[in-house]
C-alpha cells in the first residue's frame, strides 16, 4: 500500500493490489464507520470530492478508482457486478474492514445494490444517488421493506443531508451557498 498527500484537507491516495488490479483509493480519512464511495461509470473516486470533506467528521470516506476507472488498472474483463462487488469486499478486506457503509452514484448504484444483496453481513447501510431503473417497485421487492416505509427512509435522508448540508455551508462552492 503506499501512500501520498501531505495536506490534511486533501484524501491521502492510496493503491492495493486486489486480484490482477492495482487499485487506487482516496482515503478520506475520519475516525467514524467506514464508508465505501463508489463513483458512475466514466468516472472516478473524486466524483467524491465536494462531499467528503462534508462526511468526514462522523465516517472514514474510501472512495476507489473502480475497474477499469481512474488510475486503477484496466483489465479485458471483469465488469460484471459480481466481480465489481467482489472488487470493493477484496479492498475492504484488505484494509482490515470487515462492515462499512456503501455510497453508490450512477453506475456504482449497481455495484452498491449487489454489494448489499450478495453480502448483506458485510453493508452497515445503502445510499443510492442517481440511480437509474430503481424505482420504489423495486426498491420494496429487493429489499422486503414496503413502499411506504422507503418513501418514509428517503424523505428523513433527504432531511439529514439537507441539514448537514446547512451546518456545514462554508465547504460548499460559492454557487451553492444561499442566504449567507
Amino acid at each position: 500500500m503506499s501512500t501520498t498527500s501531505s495536506d490534511p484537507q486533501q484524501p491521502a491516495e492510496r493503491w492495493v493490489d486486489v486480484r490482477d488490479l492495482r487499485v487506487r483509493y482516496l482515503d478520506w480519512g475520519g475516525d467514524g464507520p467506514p464508508v465505501a464511495a463508489l463513483h458512475g461509470l466514466a468516472s472516478s473516486a473524486h466524483w467524491y470530492d465536494l462531499v467528503s470533506p462534508l462526511l468526514r467528521d462522523r465516517y472514514r470516506v474510501i472512495a476507489p478508482d473502480q475497474r477499469g476507472h481512474g488510475q486503477t488498472t484496466q483489465a479485458p474483463d471483469g465488469y460484471d457486478w459480481a466481480s465489481l462487488s467482489f472488487d470493493v469486499i477484496a479492498l475492504m478486506d484488505n484494509l482490515g474492514i470487515d462492515r462499512f457503509a456503501v455510497l453508490g452514484h450512477s453506475w456504482g448504484g449497481n455495484v452498491a445494490i449487489n454489494l448489499a444483496a450478495k453480502h448483506p453481513n458485510r453493508i452497515s447501510a445503502l445510499v443510492m444517488i442517481d440511480v437509474q431503473g430503481l424505482g420504489y417497485q423495486e426498491a420494496s421487492e429487493a429489499t422486503g421493506a414496503s413502499i411506504g416505509t422507503i418513501k418514509s427512509r428517503l424523505s428523513r435522508a433527504r432531511a439529514r443531508v439537507r441539514d448537514l448540508l446547512m451546518e456545514r455551508r462554508e465547504l460548499l462552492p460559492d454557487r451553492y451557498r444561499r442566504n449567507q
